[in-house]
């Protein structure tokens, strides 16, 4: 996985939708990203491997809230990383080049229903 400046990242997410528009699919995914790369252990009960007085494992949390952003078209991958305070400049930016790029989408076409002639009941006489 390339891991990109945002700008790089559109222009080669930009590459990925020529290359694929009449074939293939591009995915992209967005998720909440707050630096680290190793998940932390859960704990274990009743089980050795910790000594006493051994810390558990913690990770600081971060001063800014990052977002992190993939791209797969086929066997090419790109991801980047926006933080929370230019995330909306970059899905404005990343929203006009879907827009230019998912062109060689199909509508759906309406289908019109016919509607069913319900033949008119019977008057009740008194």
């Amino acid at each position: 996985m390339v891991l990109l400046d945002p700008d790089a990242f559109l222009t080669e997410l930009g590459k990925l939708f020529t290359k694929h528009r009449n074939t293939g699919a591009v995915v992209i995914t967005l998720k909440k990203y707050n630096g680290h790369t190793k998940p932390t252990p859960k704990p274990r009960k009743g089980k050795p491997g910790k000594k006493e007085g051994e810390k558990e494992h913690v990770h600081p949390q971060p001063d800014e809230h990052l977002c992190l952003i993939r791209a797969k078209a086929g066997n090419k991958k790109l991801s980047t990383h926006v933080s929370s305070k230019k995330v909306t400049k970059f899905q404005i930016n990343m929203a006009a080049l879907m827009r230019s790029n998912c062109t060689a989408m199909k509508r759906k076409e309406k289908l019109k229903k016919e509607k069913k002639k319900v033949p008119p009941k019977p008057k009740k006489k008194d």
